[in-house]
């Protein structure tokens, strides 16, 4: 268990509530409470770790020591990693800790080395996916990118494109990519690949040949991929009016 399941679970058994009640109260899922406590996230969001803080009314000591261990064991910069190649949006994602939960989970697993969210235009796929990225950049040690890929992007030119966003030298055959990336998994956001769903054989050459790669696909469609992973993503509910 991790620090902030450890705190999580004695602050709220001090409160006397179960993780349903405190879900409740937070506004989130008890799943979300439940990976919290039993390790399975060691960092929260910031605005999860705020509602969960005040759910649990929390005194100002507490509360900046829940925060604290909210930001994870480690830092990019404290663990001596490349400073965050991640965008950071300015707003807080809500009612998605479900979904990252489900998309960490798959992409810090060997066997998931395709990720894809689909869905409509506007429903979030994009700022899911970097939360995503986000929360993977400690377990990856750094080795997080996020390509975004314009309208224009001509196919053909994709696997060069992703090569020089991670660094991979002269034109990004499957072999310079694997010397490249050998010893360290490297996880991509490719956003959105919809743009570009000719070049999908290539990228799939290159996972194959590659195994410490990860490809986190944002795209209005499945990508029909072997092996690949799909989250549907649906639009959120309209809140109710009483």
């Amino acid at each position: 268990m991790s620090r902030l399941g450890r705190l999580l679970r004695r602050h709220r058994e001090q409160a006397r509530l179960t993780q349903e009640e405190l879900a409740d109260r937070a506004g989130m899922s008890a799943r979300t409470i439940s990976d919290i406590e039993r390790g399975v996230r060691a960092r929260a969001y910031a605005d999860t770790a705020t509602r969960l803080s005040g759910a649990l009314g929390l005194t100002e000591t507490d509360r900046a020591a829940f925060l604290n261990a909210a930001r994870g064991p480690n830092s990019l910069k404290g663990a001596g990693y490349p400073i965050s190649r991640v965008p950071r949006p300015i707003t807080s994602l809500i009612d998605r800790e479900r979904e990252v939960g489900q998309l960490v989970t798959a992409l810090d697993a060997d066997e998931m080395r395709l990720v894809s969210i689909t869905g409509l235009g506007g429903v979030g796929k994009t700022r899911l996916a970097l939360a995503v990225a986000t929360e993977l950049e400690v377990p990856f040690e750094g080795r997080v990118y996020h390509l975004p890929i314009p309208p224009n992007q001509d196919p053909g030119l994709l696997i060069a494109a992703l090569a020089r966003c991670i660094g991979v030298p002269e034109r990004g055959s499957p072999a310079a990519f694997a010397e490249h990336l050998a010893g360290g998994r490297t996880l991509v956001v490719l956003d959105p690949l919809e743009h570009v769903l000719p070049a999908v054989a290539d990228l799939e050459t290159v996972l194959m040949t590659v195994p410490e790669l990860r490809i986190l696909a944002v795209s209005r469609e499945r990508l029909h991929v072997a092996g690949e992973y799909e989250l549907a993503l649906e639009p959120l509910p309209f809140p109710t009016v009483s």
